[in-house]
């Protein structure tokens, strides 16, 4: 039986790059694949984590004008893709899961690259890491399509789904919604604690009173004792929050370092 080899090559940002999370890494992942792990300067860009799948196969299976490239997509590497995918994203969100329950700092990778014969397919992970596997299979699909068609042409050296420009502007988008949505929850609570009866003035004094008899001093020092144990505590970190990323938009990414946005659901260059 045909069957592809897979490599998994990660560019980790080296602010996370370290002997101890590569050891690490190669033994969570070695029932997928072998993994190649390397660590890349951020220079002034954003840092991001890349994993890469490297597809190694002998024969033809991108170019439809190649004999029996069609049968060998169509029955091989559509479902080896998408059983891959699957692992990987699967072992990705479990990785992370256990970090967080060892209270250490997730390994986030910010995209998942399959370098087909042609081109690299660069496609965006969730906040989690994961991806729909048949979502990426199809979105493959579309992409050979379209390249096999003529709508894609020239030296293509990655489609990125969707496009630095697209992602950033939704991400921001929703960074802003999350914010507004912040601060109208903090006014409604300081409106709800305003309009709150007001407390008698008698039985605060009381109180207060009552207090200082028992011994504020010991009492205050209680406080402090257990806010201080609470904040020794070690607390996991909180889970990543995913919204529906829209991947309408491509980046079409040539050999020479042009970039062009491309609308899918058109299929057609924006101008």
């Amino acid at each position: 039986m045909i069957r592809p080899t897979l490599i998994l090559q990660m560019n980790l940002d080296e602010s996370v790059y370290s002997d101890e999370v590569v050891a690490e890494i190669k033994r969570s992942y070695s029932y997928v694949a072998p993994a190649v792990v390397q660590s890349h300067e951020t220079g002034d860009a954003a840092p991001e984590n890349v994993m890469r799948f490297l597809v190694k196969i002998h024969r033809p299976y991108w170019r439809s004008s190649e004999e029996g490239a069609d049968e060998l997509w169509n029955e091989v590497m559509r479902k080896w893709l998408k059983n891959m995918v699957y692992k990987v994203s699967s072992t990705m969100v479990a990785y992370n899961r256990q970090r967080r329950l060892r209270f250490e700092s997730q390994l986030v990778f910010d995209w998942l690259e399959v370098e087909f014969s042609d081109l690299t397919l660069s496609m965006r992970l969730n906040a989690d890491c994961s991806l729909e596997e048949h979502g990426a299979v199809e979105l493959a699909e579309r992409v050979r399509t379209l390249v096999n068609d003529g709508v894609l042409e020239g030296e293509i050296a990655c489609v990125r789904v969707p496009s630095r420009a697209s992602y950033e502007a939704q991400l921001a988008a929703v960074e802003a919604a999350r914010a507004e949505e912040a601060a109208a929850q903090v006014a409604a609570e300081a409106e709800e604690a305003a309009e709150e009866p007001a407390e008698d003035a008698e039985a605060v004094e009381a109180a207060e009173a009552t207090e200082g008899a028992e011994g504020g001093a010991g009492a205050e020092g209680e406080a402090t004792e257990a806010e201080e144990a609470q904040d020794a505590e070690p607390q996991p970190e909180p889970e990543p929050v995913n919204f529906d990323i829209d991947t309408t938009v491509w980046g079409i990414e040539y050999a020479d370092g042009t970039v062009r946005e491309f609308d899918s659901s058109k299929d057609e260059f924006v101008a």
